[in-house]
């Protein structure tokens, strides 16, 4: 082989490992806005998940057979949120939530009322107080006398089997169908005599 024909090969081996330089650059170069998309896109979607600010809205209900006033501050002096009935839902500002509870913590204990976003239990903790609260419909299948309503009502807390008593009291009052199995059962868990009371509530004799 002439020299010259050697050089002109070596150098196409240059050129040829140049290309192959190049390419690889080119290659890592496409590669990098790939990635970065997918960063910023992934970013947002971590912080809105369990988020709270203080104006996050959480949703609220009423646990209680009546009228419920929650405030901000005691005496009536804050923001007020009354809920009519059981069931009834109102929206609050996340810090005036935390300022309710600050202000009515029996009233948060007994589980009078209900928060509708599992971020703010997860928040603060509170694992330990709510699986001693029962949810709305936990308590309309203790109402119905579904299966497991025994079952139920022995998890909930003292406070909201009060809730259930009376419940069960103001349909006998009213004169509205109730199952005396399941109301001598919650009697004798609750140690509340529901139809004595109801009768005691009825009876001009025993009022005062």
């Amino acid at each position: 082989m002439s020299e010259s024909s050697f050089d002109e090969k070596q150098k196409i081996e240059q050129l040829e490992q140049q290309i192959a330089e190049l390419r690889n650059l080119l290659i890592s170069k496409t590669e990098k806005p790939k990635r970065q998309p997918r960063e910023k896109l992934e970013k947002p979607k971590q912080e809105k998940l369990g988020l709270l600010s203080p104006n996050t809205y959480v949703k609220v209900m009423s646990l209680v057979n009546n009228p419920l006033n929650l405030g901000t501050r005691p005496h009536g002096k804050g923001k007020m949120f009354r809920f009519e009935n059981f069931g009834d839902i109102k929206s609050l500002f996340y810090s005036e939530l935390l300022e309710v509870i600050e202000n009515h913590p029996n009233f948060f204990q007994a589980g009078y009322f209900f928060i509708l976003d599992n971020r703010v239990i997860e928040e603060n903790n509170w694992h330990e107080t709510y699986a001693k609260i029962l949810s709305k419909e936990q308590m309309e299948s203790i109402y119905s006398n579904s299966d497991g309503a025994i079952s139920l009502f022995k998890t909930s807390n003292a406070k909201q089997q009060s809730v259930i008593v009376d419940y069960f009291i103001d349909r006998i009052i009213m004169g509205k169908p109730v199952d005396r199995n399941l109301i001598a059962d919650i009697s004798e868990i609750s140690g509340v005599d529901i139809l004595e009371r109801a009768k005691g509530s009825t009876d001009p004799d025993k009022k005062q």
